[in-house]
């Protein structure tokens, strides 16, 4: 998650505003393992001709709150906020963005928008 400097900031605000363990559903998002490492159990999984392709594309959303909110509300994040009513919660958003892009390289933030780069490993395998 380190290599993600957005969902980084993100769980580190959550656990800063929500306590410790707020953030396991995104961290466990982000795999810490290598490239051959996911081929490896792709293959002892039983599958054939495993080919792993790791692809960076860049993620923009309009504001750091827009990004906070998508998390909190349709993600099976939006659990950590089930308690808090519509106002309530909408402060509690507002405050972990705030909290969120103060932790971000302002280049990310650029324009207002958050762009950020953000990497995944595409596995191609096939059955025989």
């Amino acid at each position: 998650i380190e290599q993600t400097p957005v969902a980084h900031a993100f769980v580190q605000a959550l656990d800063s505003f929500l306590g410790a363990q707020s953030s396991r559903t995104k961290r466990s998002e982000h795999l810490s393992c290598a490239a051959e490492d996911l081929g490896d159990w792709v293959r002892q999984a039983g599958f054939d001709d495993v080919n792993v392709a790791t692809v960076s594309k860049q993620i923009s959303f309009p504001s750091a709150l827009d990004y906070v909110r998508f998390q909190l509300t349709a993600t099976p994040m939006a659990a950590l906020l089930k308690d808090h009513d519509g106002p309530g919660r909408e402060r509690k958003i507002a405050a972990i963005a705030h909290d969120t892009a103060t932790r971000l390289d302002p280049a990310i933030l650029a324009n207002g928008r958050l762009t950020f780069p953000q990497q995944s490993f595409v596995v191609t395998a096939s059955l025989h």
